[in-house]
């Protein structure tokens, strides 16, 4: 199998190689930004669903623990449909309905969104790990047949140390609200002394629990490494690479290129939310 070529540069995408043509053609551009933990997605999704015309399902899947409800045959036929159409009831806020993904595991009977207009960007934000088994060669194959060309962003952070530490703050904050739901609010004197007692929200840790966490972070890398082999190998258009250290620094510039590498920047839509960000 070919090594799969990424752009990484933003500076890249201000003026698109000529190969990167609209992907919108004759219906969406098809997206699939795949992400770790505390990489910044949430953000992403925010400025990205700020510009008109742009839909994405944000972490599919992610209800409980995927792998203990469905085989992987269901991820693969999900995933490969996903990357053709919006799909409804692969979200938590679904839960409670009857098509509800975790109720049946099959593929089919997961309804698309119907709207009255066609997207400019149709995708999904996934972690892949939420995905357990899914055959990504298959699904990739899928994503090649009939219907605009499939385009994915790789979500990363290179800063491993900052990476660990938000996600061992995160942990903190999670084991406060589990211990003060039956107790004071969070903004009560009792809960504050707790608060100030943690050392992991006064933005300090134990190197050792640092660096272990940062080595976990390293570890779990690899989750895109499936999908990153697959859909970037044999011929198929190679995605980019976008830094959570370039949408902290250069936001709007971040933006841009994405749009821009998604052959949508130009559309109107697009253009004017860029320019009154500019402005």
């Amino acid at each position: 199998m070919a090594s799969p070529r990424f752009l990484v540069s933003l500076d890249a995408y201000i003026t698109p190689p000529g190969c990167l043509d609209s992907g919108r053609r004759d219906g969406s551009v098809r997206l699939v930004v795949f992400k770790r933990a505390r990489t910044g997605s949430t953000w992403l999704r925010k400025e990205l669903q700020s510009v008109p015309g742009v839909q994405l399902e944000f972490e599919p899947f992610t209800d409980g623990r995927p792998a203990q409800h469905c085989p992987p045959a269901f991820f693969t036929a999900a995933l490969t449909m996903a990357t053709h159409r919006r799909l409804r009831c692969v979200a938590a806020r679904d839960r409670e309905r009857s098509c509800y993904w975790r109720r049946h595991c099959n593929a089919s009977l997961l309804p698309p969104w119907r709207g009255r207009e066609r997207p400019l960007v149709a995708g999904i934000v996934l972690n892949p790990a939420y995905a357990p088994g899914a055959d990504w060669d298959a699904i990739a194959r899928g994503a090649t047949i009939g219907g605009p060309p499939l385009r994915t962003v790789w979500l990363c952070r290179t800063n491993l140390i900052k990476m660990a530490m938000s996600d061992l703050r995160r942990l903190a904050k999670r084991r406060l609200r589990a211990a003060t739901a039956s107790g004071p609010p969070l903004d009560s004197p009792a809960a504050s002394s707790s608060l100030d007692s943690s050392s992991l929200l006064n933005g300090t840790v134990a190197p050792a629990a640092l660096l272990a966490k940062a080595a976990e972070a390293l570890s779990r890398q690899t989750v895109l490494h499936g999908p990153w082999a697959s859909l970037g190998a044999g011929g198929r258009p190679s995605g980019m690479v976008l830094l959570y250290e370039d949408l902290q620094r250069q936001r709007l510039l971040a933006l841009r290129s994405v749009l821009t590498y998604l052959g949508v920047a130009s559309e109107p839509g697009p253009a004017r939310e860029l320019e009154r960000q500019a402005a």
